[in-house]
């Protein structure tokens, strides 16, 4: 059993903050779990942690698309460039172990950006693209998304749980109030 802290980096984005960090650590006896939440400004929070200190990466950050989703014309906070997501993930290559993974959301059309700059920026290696498909089409005109994309990520030679995991996963979208581009858990749960 694992005894040393298991970190996991969640950075989505908030109307109140631009990311949370999540850190889960097993307590020495059985399997009860605790957790430290970090509401704040993810690159300032990310620089407080310790190197090599985070065993996983899930971050959802801002897009970049600076603009107004759904039928309520819901915007998302730092939303006004991508940008603001690649520079906490350089941050976050600092505090990863080695040989652990990172998914990165994104939107395709900035896909040439942030393959550029992870390659050019970050020691990361590119382990592939997966899409997302949301199974039922989103709100807008003619060839509305239907997908996101999630850039899988390698710092050193991570194992994988899953040697045939393919590249398009399905999985429903979930539509809710809280935010416009909420993840499920299902999902979440396959990377």
């Amino acid at each position: 059993m694992r005894t040393r802290p298991v970190s996991l980096a969640v950075m989505a984005a908030g109307d109140a903050a631009r990311y949370v960090l999540i850190e889960v650590s097993p307590q020495n006896r059985g399997l009860h779990m605790t957790s430290r939440i970090i509401h704040g400004d993810c690159i300032e929070e990310l620089r407080k942690l310790p190197d090599h200190s985070v065993d996983l990466v899930l971050t959802d950050p801002p897009y970049g698309n600076a603009r107004a989703y759904g039928k309520n014309r819901r915007t998302i906070a730092n939303d006004n460039h991508p940008l603001t997501g690649l520079l906490a993930l350089h941050e976050c290559y600092r505090v990863q172990r080695r040989n652990t993974a990172a998914y990165y959301f994104l939107d395709i059309k900035h896909l040439p950006l942030i393959e550029r700059f992870v390659t050019q920026y970050t020691d990361y290696a590119i382990k592939g693209w997966i899409v997302w498909d949301k199974v039922h089409i989103s709100v807008g005109c003619a060839f509305r998304n239907r997908h996101e994309i999630i850039l899988a990520l390698a710092k050193g030679k991570p194992e994988f749980r899953d040697r045939a995991f393919p590249n398009v996963v399905s999985v429903m979208r979930e539509r809710t109030v809280e935010h416009p581009h909420k993840k499920p858990v299902a999902l979440l749960r396959r990377l």
